[in-house]
């Protein structure tokens, strides 16, 4: 069986097609996953932030309680 010309084009262009398409997928995909590990990343980082604020007042509050204004406006600062 011979294929023709045009159907030999055919398969040719659907191939550069497939190929044209699995780049696409595969760059959406990646970009999808700089975008997840972006919010990895900041959600680790509040989550850090967070159980270090959590350690440092109950250690304030165990300690002496005048102590947990001047804790509270620093860990603002630090976050600004």
């Amino acid at each position: 069986m011979m294929l023709s010309t045009s159907n030999v084009v055919d398969i040719s262009e659907e191939r550069n097609e497939q190929n044209i398409c699995e780049t696409m997928v595969h760059e959406y995909l990646e970009e999808l996953n700089n975008i997840i590990e972006q919010y990895q990343n900041e959600f680790d980082r509040k989550k850090n932030y967070l159980i270090d604020y959590t350690d440092d007042m109950e250690k304030a509050s165990h300690n002496d309680t005048s102590i947990i204004d001047p804790m509270v406006n620093e860990k603002v600062r630090q976050q600004q």
